[in-house]
């Protein structure tokens, strides 16, 4: 969408067949779930002739569209936005997906010729290396993964297969909680802190098209783990837990690059969201340290 259609678009609404297949293929699913709506930022968001003025206003608001959004469609398994990602190659030489066996005391068992790999399938996914995708993951009630090889439902009950297995992740189980994170409430502070670090590891492992997005792409993720925790957040520094949160290094030899941020948007040196490359966080007991709570971010 740009400045020059979006009128025209509004008003008159376009063909589906102009739209690249991935597309097509997500407006048949939200047709299949009954939805009348369905969000692609390419489209809702304006992308040429405005100097990025609408991207800056409407990628702020990326956490109030995802929380409120119905289920979120991952097309895991396209290359681009051309491939598409209903049509999946059938299981070689077979065209059954799972048979039916039944045992003298436990009823009907099923066995499928498709193994159930949430890790492979989703996780190390092309789609799952982008750093958008983690806060949208994350703040997403319910996803539905479309891969190469099944689909996946995840949501706070776990992960459903197409093979009828129900699967949990504990480490990323946060990532289909419908009350994320509201559920953090009850949670002690050393969780809180594992969580928070967990997160912005892996988050600093994702590939960015433009690395001064880095603030941006995981802002909403942020003001909702802020409002969680009942503090202040700036630059991935919560105040509440503000020497853990400044006990992160580079992961690794290579060496971490500042980033040229431009003259309306500074990024302080202590913040590891100045630099491009991966971190981690030194693991220190606390009955090893004492803790200045009079600092305050």
């Amino acid at each position: 969408t740009s400045r020059s259609n979006i009128e025209e678009r509004q008003n008159q609404g376009f063909d589906i067949g102009i739209l690249p297949q991935t597309f097509q293929d997500a407006v048949n699913v939200t047709r299949k779930l009954g939805k009348q709506y369905l969000w692609v930022d390419s489209l809702c968001i304006i992308q040429y002739d405005d100097n990025f003025e609408d991207w800056k206003k409407e990628s702020s608001r990326m956490e109030a569209v995802f929380r409120n959004a119905y289920c979120t469609i991952a097309a895991t398994a396209a290359e681009d936005s051309t491939k598409g990602f209903l049509k999946r190659s059938p299981v070689r030489g077979s065209r059954v997906q799972c048979i039916e066996v039944q045992t003298p005391s436990n009823g009907p068992a099923y066995i499928s010729l498709i193994a159930d790999d949430f890790q492979r399938d989703v996780e190390d996914a092309i789609l799952n290396q982008r750093a958008w995708v983690l806060q949208e993951r994350a703040l997403s009630r319910r996803t539905i993964h479309f891969t190469a090889k099944q689909t996946y439902w995840e949501c706070g009950y776990g992960v459903r297969c197409e093979t009828l297995t129900c699967m949990r992740n504990s480490q990323a189980l946060f990532l289909g909680d419908p009350d994320f994170p509201k559920s953090l409430g009850l949670r002690p502070a050393q969780d809180k802190v594992k969580l928070f670090q967990y997160l912005f590891t892996r988050y600093s492992q994702l590939g960015l098209t433009q690395h001064t997005d880095k603030p941006l792409a995981i802002a909403g993720l942020e003001k909702r783990l802020a409002e969680s925790f009942e503090t202040e957040c700036k630059y991935g520094i919560f105040e509440k837990f503000l020497p853990r949160s400044l006990l992160w290094l580079r992961a690794g030899s290579m060496r971490m690059n500042r980033i040229l941020y431009g003259n309306d948007r500074k990024v302080p040196s202590w913040s590891w969201m100045a630099y491009d490359g991966e971190i981690q966080y030194l693991e220190v007991e606390s009955s090893e340290v004492e803790w200045n709570e009079g600092v305050k971010l």
